[in-house]
């Protein structure tokens, strides 16, 4: 049967739900001990990105420009100042049949040509998004104004920015954002952050006042400037890109977005019921046992949040998480030298489209001590499917 929008908005909610069932039977367990930290602030501190997998297929060689624009991209991963993982296929001499699978699903036929594959943590291996090996399109990849925007009201402080991914149909659109608008409105109102004690899990490091503050922005699905990340943010579940209604994606942290809500899912019980895990207590601190998936940024964290965990000790300490360091791959050259080596009171607003190291020995745990947190996840997947059939 083929999916339909409400089913969207109920996927999101019916997964926030069996997390909290997974999450109380969990909540005494010490690898995973609960705080009070709400969800976005916890996600700020200590979640840093995972990296998207990009696969450069080439025939033989790149030339000079082409080299210089994975050199720069593998700088800035290695600097992680961009969560991306860079990988080159010479298309010649193909060994992999998934790398052959990945080929074809593009239906490329020209070289050479990027494909960009979600983080491996997520389980998707089909591709997002593809493109030729220029500077322009390689740009608006990692970085674009709507993501420029997210980056300042997430890192000063927001609870979630709600992004409004538009269908074009100005009638559906205006009833989303009022919708949105107004109950987001009446629950900043009277949402309540969850006490702090004076437990070590609880302390906050220095940064942004605490608080509840949500806004919206909203995104032209024409935008031709925004293509990639709306290609990111369809390819989410795989049916989206079918679907002509508006959506709204609740971004918080460092650029980690919740599955959206979609047409009549775009309700006050679904957006109260996101809200409210976004301000509640952090129940469960390994970032792949919470719902969402992080957006492709060119964010400079350390820099930007000098006063959070540095991405060396956020990756350490998030648990059963797949991401590491971007290892550095050798460009293949006709004649450069090839690399080698090893981001007054605040209500929810209109908003257009901007113009234009702790020891990581606690991310260590014994194997015996993890055994509570595969069962949850096994737990809570399994309600979550029962869950949706119902639904």
């Amino acid at each position: 049967m083929q999916p339909t929008s409400t089913r969207a908005g109920q996927h999101l909610l019916t997964v926030s739900q069996a997390l909290a069932f997974a999450f109380a039977i969990l909540g005494s367990t010490d690898p995973v001990a609960a705080c009070n930290v709400p969800v976005f602030r916890y996600a700020l501190e200590h979640w840093h990105p995972d990296n998207y997998r990009a696969t450069v297929f080439y025939e033989q060689s790149l030339n000079e420009s082409q080299q210089q624009l994975l050199a720069d991209m593998q700088q800035q991963a290695a600097a992680y100042r961009m969560n991306l993982s860079l990988r080159l296929v010479d298309v010649t001499a193909i060994e992999q049949p998934t790398d052959k699978e990945l080929l074809a699903a593009t239906g490329a036929t020209e070289f050479p040509l990027m494909v960009l594959q979600f983080p491996e943590a997520l389980g998707i291996e089909r591709p997002i998004w593809h493109g030729n090996l220029e500077e322009e399109p390689l740009r608006n990849l990692v970085h674009s104004d709507v993501r420029r925007e997210l980056l300042e009201r997430l890192t000063d402080g927001q609870t979630a920015v709600w992004v409004l991914l538009e269908s074009g149909d100005a009638t559906q659109d205006e009833a989303a954002l009022t919708t949105l608008t107004d109950e987001l409105l009446a629950t900043q109102a009277t949402l309540e952050l969850p006490e702090l004690t004076d437990s070590p899990e609880d302390a906050l490091l220095d940064g942004p006042n605490l608080r509840i503050e949500f806004s919206i922005l909203r995104l032209r699905r024409d935008d031709p400037t925004e293509q990639a990340l709306i290609s990111l943010l369809l390819a989410a579940e795989e049916d989206l890109v079918d679907l002509n209604e508006p959506m709204v994606f609740p971004v918080f942290g460092r650029g980690r977005a919740m599955l959206p809500l979609v047409g009549p899912g775009i309700s006050t019980s679904n957006i109260k019921g996101s809200a409210a895990f976004l301000a509640g207590a952090c129940s469960c601190q390994v970032k792949e046992l919470n719902p969402g998936f992080d957006l492709l940024f060119d964010a400079d964290w350390q820099d930007i949040l000098g006063w959070a965990d540095s991405p060396e000790v956020a990756m350490a300490n998030q648990g059963l998480g797949k991401n590491s360091k971007p290892v550095l791959v050798s460009i293949p050259s006709g004649s450069a030298e090839a690399v080698s080596d090893e981001s007054a009171e605040s209500v929810p607003t209109e908003t257009t489209t901007p113009s234009s190291a702790p020891e990581a020995a606690e991310a260590n745990k014994k194997p015996s001590q993890l055994l509570p947190l595969l069962i949850g996840l096994l737990l809570m997947g399994g309600i979550a499917i029962l869950m949706m059939r119902r639904a």
